[in-house]
């Protein structure tokens, strides 16, 4: 939400970092391709872009055998995850890594990518679809000094809530945390 965003800044900037804080709603073109523009016109250049977004409300309630979707459904994680998120952002993103000589993209996948799950059929479709994007993309953008990677996550603690409560032993050594991904 816009509010978390700029507690999230307020954060940082107590800290004595610089952030800002750009309103993006991952399931419209126009709004990612604004955010890329302005990005690069705040700042001067963009020479990283990672691509994290999902519509994670979407995906927590929406976990049911494959047949039991509705189009709506499967569109609205797909569109999400996959299109507005790793689609959308290099088309308007790469671009400005080119203009900068160069730069790094980050696409953030799941274990779900390569591991089925009940119930999770679009967002491992999703998923593994970005785990194949990266590897086009990066033959694709070598020429420009643009490195792509995928980071395939597993469970990840993301709040002092979260428990991890659900994950089955001998699945992970520990739950992970976002500054390991970081």
């Amino acid at each position: 939400t816009v509010d978390r965003g700029a507690k999230v800044v307020a954060g940082i900037q107590a800290a004595g970092g610089e952030a800002e804080f750009f309103p993006l709603d991952i399931t419209d073109e126009s709004s990612v391709h604004a955010v890329m523009d302005g990005v690069a016109e705040r700042f001067g250049k963009l020479d990283v872009l990672i691509n994290n977004a999902a519509p994670t409300d979407a995906v927590s309630t929406q976990v049911k055998p494959l047949i039991d979707y509705t189009t709506e459904e499967w569109d609205r994680i797909i569109t999400g995850t996959l299109t507005g998120n790793v689609f959308w952002a290099c088309k308007y993103g790469i671009p400005h890594l080119i203009a900068a000589g160069g730069g790094s993209v980050v696409n953030i996948s799941s274990a779900q990518s390569v591991v089925g799950m009940s119930g999770f059929a679009a967002y491992g479709a999703a998923k593994g679809a970005i785990n194949a994007i990266t590897r086009s993309l990066a033959v694709e953008n070598a020429e420009h000094n643009i490195r792509v990677n995928t980071i395939v996550v597993g469970r990840v603690i993301s709040h002092k809530a979260d428990t991890g409560v659900g994950v089955g032993p001998g699945h992970l050594t520990r739950l992970g945390s976002p500054a390991d991904i970081a």
